[in-house]
Order: structure tokens, then sequence, then C-alpha cells
């Protein structure tokens, strides 16, 4: 048996399943930083909202070893 690393999971649910409460409570459990990129409100430049740049610029200005968490609603 291979055993690999992973530095990510995804985690599928629908609305108010406790996925956001999930990855936080895993962030208080080993004391990292919680860092949370809402992805519906992205948009392409120039129009209302974010752009995928200035949250990846946000991911970036914390530290490493932060528990990312990426909301995706479809």
């Amino acid at each position: 048996m291979v055993e690999l690393e992973k530095s990510n999971i995804l985690v599928m649910g629908p609305t108010g399943s406790g996925k956001t409460l999930l990855a936080k409570t895993l962030a208080r459990f080993v004391n990292v930083p919680f860092v949370i990129a809402d992805a519906t409100s992205l948009t392409q430049a120039g129009y209302v909202g974010e752009d995928v740049e200035s949250i990846l610029y946000k991911l970036l200005a914390v530290p490493l070893n932060s528990l990312y968490y990426m909301d995706l609603a479809f």
C-alpha cells in the first residue's frame, strides 16, 4: 500500500449542512488560521464583484500554515 500526504480535501453537501462549520472547527482543533474565499462573488474583471486575481492576492497575504476554505455555490 502506498500512502500519500494530502494537502487538500473536497467537502460537498447541500447549503446548511455544516461544511463551513466543519472547516472552522478543524482549523480551531489543529490551531491554524482559518481563511475563507467566497467564490460566489467572482466576476470578470470590470464588473461589479470580485475577480479571481483579488482573491488570490488575499490568500497570498495570510500565513502558509492556514486552513484555506473556498466557498463555491452552484
